[in-house]
């Protein structure tokens, strides 16, 4: 299991960040938030959960490095679908990664079994910003807060705003014509 952990953060040192184009949500402000909570990115399946976390990540990373900022996909075929794997995931990263984790970024976090009772015990005996994603329709806006006990603030994704298609296509529009 060690060594597939390890394959996956070595992976993440390769991974060149895709440019994405930004949204109107604006996930900096939850970087350094007091009091500290998981944050958790919501909604629909293809809205731009991932690729908001993968913006957030580049902001990060102008300051920090990957070792500090770590991302795990969990639609990663090579994640064994085990809590085996996320018990061992902190130890393998500080194994692994010289410097201290500032963030963790988790994405797809719940095809993991047992998911949120890692997670309260990582949020609890840990001190770096949590963020994680899962779509809508596996992780309820009922779930997360019951699951995560007070520990979580849910930011809900929709689907593009006309505004932000526009900029998508990079379209104008007059708005005298309107």
């Amino acid at each position: 299991m060690n060594e597939t952990i390890r394959t996956i953060l070595q992976s993440w040192i390769e991974r060149k960040i895709p440019s994405t184009i930004p949204r109107e949500i604006n996930l900096e402000n939850y970087l350094d938030m007091k009091p500290r909570k998981i944050i958790a990115i919501t909604g629909f399946r293809r809205v731009g959960k991932t690729y908001l976390l993968l913006q957030l990540i580049s902001k990060t990373l102008k300051d920090q490095n990957k070792e500090q900022e770590v991302y795990i996909n969990f639609d990663d075929e090579r994640i064994p679908e085990k809590t085996e794997f996320l018990t061992e995931l902190l130890p393998t990263i500080k194994q692994t990664f010289k410097k201290e984790t500032q963030h963790i970024f988790l994405d797809e976090i719940q095809n993991m079994p047992n998911w949120s009772k890692w997670l309260r015990r990582i949020y609890d005996t840990e001190n770096f910003g949590i963020f994680v994603t899962g779509s809508s329709s596996k992780v309820s806006s009922r779930e997360i807060p019951t699951e995560l006990r007070g520990r979580c603030l849910e930011i809900k994704v929709f689907p593009l705003s006309f505004r932000e298609f526009l900029r998508f296509k990079n379209m104008k529009i007059d708005p005298s014509v309107l």
